[in-house]
């Protein structure tokens, strides 16, 4: 009888409506993107205008709504997230205005002194610049030692080399320089190192200030954030992995970063987004921490949401720079996934 129960729950939850939570990071140019988390501005144009056309677009209030009523929305729904806090969020809520969509921005309000995140300073010096100076390859040899690193940096790297890099992206089973393999090694200890040890590799970084692109800095005037279609979520203080730190800085993380964004936009921030977003990245901990203090919280791995998913950790579908046909078949795709 279970056999069949479930069965036949396993059918009607394929023909029932659907929701999806599409998670975007920026919206912006750049001259490299090793991490994969940036978008250019006609690619997402057309994305949001196709979906727009082809689906029903809500906000986390609504599906709020829907959990507290137990009524899905009748057609397939897509919401739009954008997560940690670029000085681009900026501009694409205003771009989000133009197009009457609405979304929600979670903000980190990092207290480092740097201006940007690890992986943009990392990118900077080690991708980005074809020939770095003798104090930076010093910096990157004083990192790599404390990971057992036993290589450096090219100090100038030839064309072909920068051009592979400028297009490399850290998942790539290819590597084309020493320079991309010291990012992917650092990168790998930094997503899950608890930076408030004294031996932090974080702490290294963080407490130097590095001359980048506007548009990487993190942190914008919150007061430019208010919007009638965009909302504000929290993010933590410092996007560190939950996972890696214990109860006290697991709150401190949290709490201090949602009492920041409601004490500087004046109006309660209700939705959280783990750093990160995989299991691996917070524990039961946080999620309780969570769950006293917002209404929703989603996580950063595909799935579909029902109506008896867990509120608390929503799955997400991760968007890349695609052109819009391999968007349309991603998207069709993440409806699909049961």
């Amino acid at each position: 009888m279970n056999y069949i129960r479930n069965n036949l729950y396993k059918i009607k939850k394929r023909i029932l409506s659907k929701t999806i939570i599409l998670c975007y990071h920026r919206v912006c140019d750049f001259l490299s993107d090793p991490y994969d988390i940036s978008i250019n501005k006609e690619n997402f144009i057309k994305q949001i205008n196709w979906i727009k056309e082809k689906y029903n677009i809500i906000d986390l209030d609504e599906l709020s709504l829907c959990f507290k009523n137990d009524r899905f929305p009748a057609r397939k729904s897509i919401i739009l997230t954008f997560d940690d806090g670029y000085y681009s969020t900026i501009d694409t809520i205003r771009l989000l205005e133009e197009l009457e969509v609405p979304a929600t921005f979670f903000i980190c309000t990092p207290n480092f002194k740097s201006n940007y995140f690890y992986w943009d300073i990392l990118n900077n010096i080690l991708i980005e610049n074809k020939v770095i100076n003798d104090d930076q390859i010093k910096w990157i040899m004083q990192l790599g030692q404390i990971i057992n690193l036993d290589f450096k940096p090219e100090k100038i790297i030839d064309n072909d080399k920068y051009q592979k890099g400028l297009l490399w992206k850290i998942n790539d089973s290819d590597i084309p320089s020493k320079r991309c393999q010291i990012l992917k090694k650092i990168s790998e200890v930094l997503e899950f190192e608890n930076p408030y040890l004294p031996s932090s590799l974080l702490k290294r970084i963080y407490d130097n200030n590095f001359n980048i692109s506007t548009d990487k800095q993190i942190k914008p005037n919150l007061s430019m954030l208010k919007s009638n279609y965009c909302d504000i979520g929290g993010h933590t203080m410092n996007h560190f992995s939950l996972s890696s730190l214990d109860n006290k800085m697991i709150n401190k993380e949290i709490l201090y970063n949602k009492n920041e964004l409601e004490n500087q936009l004046d109006h309660r921030i209700k939705y959280f987004a783990y750093p990160f977003g995989s299991k691996r990245h917070y524990n039961q901990y946080s999620v309780k921490i969570v769950k006293e203090n917002f209404k929703l919280a989603v996580s950063n791995f595909p799935g579909v949401i029902y109506k008896d998913s867990n509120p608390y950790e929503l799955p997400r579908c991760l968007v890349r720079n695609w052109e819009i046909n391999f968007f349309k078949n991603k998207i069709n795709n993440f409806f699909a996934n049961k």
